[in-house]
């Protein structure tokens, strides 16, 4: 759940029409924690704006003074999430390359900080931006700022040969969605699995690779058993 000091500044919606997310946090993050649990629970696209108002414990009309749509929540839900999922990684800024990375992949993929469901929600949300230009501005302004971070991270390691540190952020950053996603989806991708997977790789793109964790080879004859493949 948001903290009730979650978000700062000034949100938009699809048709331009300002969020003062500084008036009234309380009230605003309860709505966009309402919607959390309605995500988690039955999806956004099947939550109503009457469904969200009663689970905020309030009218629509009353829900409707604090957000334009419910589309609008989803925006200050994002931003929230990600803003302290930014502020962390730039509070690890003067750590070395191999202390950030093993930072990044304990907090988000370690459930230190940020819960398992929260790939539910990320999801989700990708969803919703392909189809809301506010939103997909919103995640394509949030990743440059991620990408940003990795990039300078991976200018201070030894890197590898023929890999630009641009590239390797690129990579990196595909690999950790790429893995969120698909923990969805396949049974054998276990939290812990994706988390010690994104590790390896990571310091293998910094030029760290002596520093990654040494898994032990699947037994022979089992080096698929870990995915299980469905039924036709």
């Amino acid at each position: 759940m948001l903290s009730q000091s979650s978000g700062s500044g000034s949100t938009r919606n699809g048709a331009g029409r300002g969020i003062d997310r500084t008036a009234a946090p309380d009230r605003r993050t309860a709505i966009a924690n309402a919607l959390q649990r309605a995500m988690l629970k039955k999806g956004f696209s099947s939550t109503s704006l009457s469904d969200l108002a009663r689970a905020a414990g309030m009218t629509v009309s009353h829900l409707l003074y604090y957000f334009p749509s419910k589309e609008a929540v989803l925006e200050y839900l994002n931003d929230a999430i990600t803003d302290h999922i930014t502020s962390e990684l730039i509070a690890h800024r003067g750590d070395t390359s191999a202390e950030q990375i093993n930072n990044l992949v304990d907090y988000y993929c370690g459930g230190r900080a940020v819960p398992s469901s929260y790939r539910k929600l990320v999801l989700q949300q990708m969803a919703a931006a392909t189809d809301d230009p506010a939103l997909r501005n919103r995640k394509k302004q949030q990743a440059a700022q991620v990408i940003g971070y990795l990039e300078d991270l991976f200018r201070s390691s030894p890197g590898l040969p023929g890999l630009s540190a641009e590239d390797a952020a690129v990579v990196a950053v595909s690999l950790w969605v790429g893995l969120t996603v698909n923990s969805l989806f396949l049974d054998g991708l276990t939290s812990r699995r994706a988390r010690d997977m994104l590790r390896s790789a990571m310091l293998v793109l910094a030029g760290l690779d002596e520093e990654a964790p040494r898994t032990k080879k699947p037994a022979r004859g089992n080096a698929r058993a870990n995915y299980s493949r469905p039924r036709v």
